[in-house]
């Protein structure tokens, strides 16, 4: 609900029958943490261990928030992992699933 800045019980409801939209990484503290756990866990963003010392998981942490719609909320990291936006799971008449037009 803190992530998606909810306003009244209807978006909080459909929030959660669309919780399957967002990824949670937990105890990350800043975006270099998001980005050295994106690219640990995420086989399209595999870094070879040797490249490590050269890239700048800063600025990729920064990339994965702007792109998805990551925010900090209480020690982990949200973001929206799926084609729908936020705006569109909180007004929606109904609920969308996934795969759905």
């Amino acid at each position: 609900a803190e992530y998606a800045e909810v306003e009244e019980a209807g978006q909080l409801a459909r929030l959660a029958e669309n919780i399957g939209c967002f990824k949670v990484i937990e105890d990350v503290s800043d975006y270099e943490d998001v980005g050295r756990y994106i690219g640990d866990n995420n086989n399209c963003y595999a870094l070879h261990p040797e490249l490590e010392d050269y890239f700048d998981f800063n600025g990729f942490g920064e990339h994965i928030a702007e792109e998805y719609g990551g925010k900090f909320v209480g020690g982990n990291f949200i973001y929206n992992d799926t084609d729908t936006s936020l705006l569109d799971i909180l007004y929606q008449d109904k609920p969308m699933t996934m795969g759905e037009i």
